[in-house]
């Protein structure tokens, strides 16, 4: 009996020893193997360059986003440089009216005065006033066209992020008592990933 079970451990094991010194050569591939681009996994494009994104965007405003494959934030952008577009041209139109009219009722021109009701001093203060709505108008868009070139940069970053369905954050409502033991309600906010 032992005899039969050293022939078929020597049957089944001395065959691996000798096949490992033993070597095979295949022939190659006729099809070459390529480096694998880094893609999505979602859709297998090839992932936004950052560089580019923000260079797009500060080029024309929005193309940053399209070339980050981010359709919906383009109408949101062209909204809110359309609107701050218009603000500045009606608020300009103001201050330049009021100003022309500072300067014919400095100058004592009363027949060519745009507002022949107002005070010196009143169109004065509406020409300031429509002067630096115009300008923090002007700089607020500044601020949103800005704001899109950086959007822009990184959300082609973000795209290599992954977010799974483990990542949450869970809120949740407690109740707890204060140092001189009076109830009080609270929030409790637990992550997980």
């Amino acid at each position: 009996m032992h005899w039969l079970l050293r022939l078929g451990f020597g049957l089944i094991f001395i065959p691996c020893v000798y096949a490992e010194s033993l070597t095979f050569s295949l022939p190659p591939d006729s099809i070459p193997e390529k480096e694998p681009k880094s893609l999505n996994s979602k859709d297998s494009i090839p992932w936004p360059n950052p560089r580019k994104a923000w260079q797009y965007s500060a080029l024309i405003p929005g193309t940053g986003q399209l070339y980050n494959r981010s359709y919906w934030k383009v109408p949101i952008i062209y909204a809110g440089l359309g609107t701050f577009t218009y603000l500045i041209l009606k608020q300009h139109s103001q201050y330049l009216d009021y100003r022309l009219s500072y300067l014919v009722k400095r100058e004592k021109r009363i027949n060519a005065d745009p507002f022949p009701d107002n005070s010196l001093e009143n169109v004065k203060s509406f020409r300031d006033f429509h002067r630096e709505t115009r300008d923090m108008l002007v700089l607020f868009g500044t601020f949103c066209y800005a704001l899109q070139i950086i959007e822009a940069y990184v959300d082609a970053h973000m795209k290599h992020f992954n977010v799974t369905e483990e990542l949450t954050l869970r809120v949740d409502p407690i109740w707890m008592q204060d140092i001189h033991n009076r109830p009080m309600a609270g929030l409790q906010a637990g992550f997980t990933f």
